[in-house]
């Protein structure tokens, strides 16, 4: 009998949790015997070193996902795969518009990642809800992204099918074990983490602002991530005079040693689909804060009851919740558990059975 064949289809291997995702999930499938092909629109980024030795790795050398459009419409003709799945908005509408176009039985899984909006340009809503129902199965990673899905492009419901992110694992563990090499992290200093790309949605501006309010002698706020308003943060750190006590250093490519050592861990984000790195920080055994954004942080936390939640955008509720975890801190032991909810076995199950009913 034939192994079952995936292709999983995303733009690089830059840093970000849909690529990490991506990567864990092609791995574990892999481990279980499926034949895997990791479709890449261009081969790049730090995540390439985490992929394992027996999966195939298809460089479609397109600077731009646009211009994958064609070498992804060859190779579903060429290698014909059971099943292509993709992640990431844009992107799902590529591969779905290439599935289509391939002319043979793939069949196409689009996990959709973020709570969706609609496009302002009406065209461009009509054309994503077009493709969307062409698509086999969405996978929404959280109940808030599936009622999106629902309210926005009327997607039929039976199609939508809610998997939470494969997170929870043991080599998280094993990570967060590792030293920290930041000046920060002296065992002194009260440390206020977040992680992420430095874009709009992300709102660090709110988290650095809110951190001014409440900064003190040993308070420090590091931002690990990269992105295209980092000039922009530098600038506001600047204008508060924080230059001694915030600090963006960057991809970290463990960023789990960070999180067992900081005393707060705070999603500032405007808008999710589910946001991992609260899972992640949990799995530390770190205190918890988050924005009630749509959608993932509220399903996560329980409605706030493994860690606070404040409206998106509220600096002065941001900054008290702050102040707040650093005088009572969870229990690891209660965080923990709660991100094993959330567990890598758990969540391959749920998207072996999807398979299972798709192929059949």
């Amino acid at each position: 009998m034939n192994k079952t064949h995936i292709a999983f289809f995303i733009p690089s291997m830059r840093g970000g949790g849909a690529e990490r995702m991506f990567v864990n999930m092609a791995n574990e499938f892999s481990k279980k015997n499926f034949r895997v092909d990791l479709v890449i629109a261009q081969k790049e980024g730090p995540y390439l070193k985490y992929i394992s030795n027996g999966i195939n790795i298809i460089d479609l050398q397109s600077p731009r996902i646009m211009k994958s459009l064609f070498p992804l419409i060859r190779f579903i003709k060429d290698e014909k795969p059971d099943i292509l799945l993709s992640t990431i908005r844009h992107v799902n509408m590529i591969s779905i518009l290439a599935g289509m176009l391939s002319n043979t039985n793939v069949k196409l899984i689009v996990r959709q990642a973020i709570h969706t909006k609609r496009y302002p340009n009406k065209i461009k809503s009509l054309i994503e809800r077009y493709l969307l129902n062409k698509a086999n199965i969405i996978i929404a990673i959280s109940k808030g992204v599936k009622d999106s899905l629902i309210e926005i492009f009327k997607i039929p419901e039976y199609k939508i099918t809610v998997i939470y992110n494969p997170i929870y694992d043991s080599s998280i563990i094993e990570k967060s074990k590792e030293e920290v090499k930041h000046s920060f992290f002296d065992g002194k200093n009260k440390i206020v983490l977040a992680a992420g790309r430095l874009t709009k949605q992300k709102d660090f501006p709110t988290l650095i602002k809110a951190f001014n309010m409440i900064k003190t002698d040993i308070t420090r706020l590091v931002i690990l991530g990269e992105g295209k308003c980092r000039n922009e943060l530098e600038d506001l750190i600047k204008e508060l005079g924080l230059e001694e006590h915030v600090s963006l250093p960057g991809f970290a490519d463990n960023p789990y040693a960070y999180m067992a050592k900081a005393d707060v861990f705070v999603l500032s984000s405007k808008i999710e689909g589910f946001a991992n790195v609260l899972v992640e920080a949990m799995a530390c055994g770190t205190t918890v804060i988050s924005t009630d954004c749509p959608s993932g942080p509220s399903e996560i936390l329980d409605g706030g009851k493994y860690g606070k939640l404040v409206p998106a955008g509220n600096i002065e509720r941001l900054a008290e919740a702050i102040n707040e975890a650093i005088s009572n801190p969870s229990k690891k032991e209660i965080l923990i558990n709660r991100a094993k909810m959330f567990s890598v076995e758990k969540s391959i199950e749920e998207y072996l059975k999807l398979f299972a009913q798709v192929i059949d």
